[in-house]
């Protein structure tokens, strides 16, 4: 596994058939991990606070678009929080 962190946040890069066992509880808020599938395609999925949700409404033909699209979803996360601090 490979990890990238950034803002808070963390991307855990899994090889296929690689299992995600115990995440490291290393005080970031909110975790991505990036996976391939057996068909060939990567896939994504957020946590944050619970349990492991599907952000994408498909899977991606490669890894980096699938690392891409999470980091999107962080950063509009990101802006909608910064915004809403704002307002306050």
């Amino acid at each position: 596994m490979n990890i990238f962190k950034t803002a808070g946040s963390r991307f855990l890069f899994m090889a296929l058939y690689e299992k995600l066992l115990d995440e490291p509880d290393d005080g970031y808020s909110s975790t991505y991990v990036i996976w391939p599938r057996k068909n060939g395609k990567w896939d994504v999925r957020w946590k944050w606070a619970g349990d492991w949700e599907e952000i994408a409404p498909h899977q991606f033909d490669t890894e980096n678009a699938a690392f891409n699209y999470a980091y999107d979803h962080n950063a509009e996360r990101q802006r909608r929080l910064e915004n809403s601090s704002r307002k306050q």
